[in-house]
């Protein structure tokens, strides 16, 4: 599994973990979750949810993508294959960064408009909206007049490369690999702080959860300690 998924999987085991627990009060089992997670309004549970649910899917789209690329499992060279593939993994980033916003809303580890200031700064959702917005898309939210035209190249895209022409003079070149890097690693250190300040709040960061959060933390992150 994906560093990615391991973190997401830990956090829903620890949904789990309540939702197996006898419910020797009556208590609703999201009025619970409330006040065991710390969350502001009972709908925390369903961001909370409808974030796991997001993350573990589009990750499976992402482990696809790094398997077989821009071409996909066909043998064929269709370029409509290639399209298809390269929008379908931009927008399962811009989905994972959605989902990461409304779980640092929801556990407030960081200042949410900072954070989602720091995912639009990344390659990958730069790319992502330019991609999405080829005929009118400012790279510089002050200047509002300022409007970009931005055409994907086809023959490059048929080598595996990512190359925008900007305004039909200047050029602009995306490596994928390593933009998808760059977003993991931003995304999984939200994600280990989410871990961490939850499993430190329910668990006193004991037990089971913080051996396991550990263990990830030395598998995925074995020389940075900044984590």
């Amino acid at each position: 599994m994906t560093k990615i998924e391991k973190l997401t999987n830990l956090l829903a085991g620890i949904l789990d973990h309540f939702a197996s627990q006898p419910d020797k009060e009556n208590v609703r089992f999201i009025t619970l979750i409330k006040d065991k997670f710390g969350f502001e309004k009972e709908f925390g549970w369903n961001k909370l949810l409808n974030a796991i649910y997001l993350l573990q899917d589009t990750e499976l789209a992402k482990k696809s993508f790094r398997k077989f690329s821009l071409q996909g499992p066909s043998s064929d060279n269709d370029i409509g294959e290639r399209y298809l593939r390269l929008y379908g993994i931009l927008n399962a980033y811009c989905l994972q960064k959605d989902a990461a916003i409304n779980l640092v809303e929801v556990f407030k580890i960081k200042d949410k408009t900072q954070v989602k200031n720091d995912f639009d700064q990344l390659n990958i959702i730069q790319l992502r909206n330019k991609v999405a917005h080829l005929a009118a898309y400012s790279s510089d939210r002050r200047e509002k007049q300022k409007i970009d035209v931005y055409e994907l190249h086809q023959f490059k895209l048929s080598i595996g490369e990512i190359v925008l022409c900007k305004n039909q003079v200047d050029f602009e070149e995306y490596n994928l690999n390593d933009s998808m890097d760059e977003f993991d690693t931003y995304l999984g250190q939200l994600l280990v702080a989410i871990n961490k300040k939850l499993i430190k709040k329910v668990f006193s960061s004991q037990g089971e959860f913080q051996i396991k959060l550990e263990k990830i933390i030395t598998d995925a992150y074995p020389v940075d300690k900044t984590v």
